[in-house]
């Protein structure tokens, strides 16, 4: 099970679409975000983003993770 924390970050990066926007809204740096992000998705066991040129949109999976937090 993720946590707040894990749930706001992939919010933040749904609701940007890229991550340098999302760091800067989280406060933290985008490798911050990136391992996070890479955390959250060997604990869920699935990519919770396409990655595409640097814009991220959500699987479905991360839609659903999008939609609860």
């Amino acid at each position: 099970m993720i946590g707040w924390d894990d749930y706001k970050l992939v919010l933040g990066i749904a609701r940007r679409g890229r991550i340098v926007p999302a760091a800067d809204d989280l406060g933290v740096t985008q490798s911050t975000v990136f391992r996070r992000l890479a955390d959250i998705e060997a604990q869920v066991g699935c990519p919770l983003f396409h990655r595409d040129n640097g814009t991220y949109t959500p699987t479905e999976d991360g839609a659903h993770i999008v939609a609860a937090a």
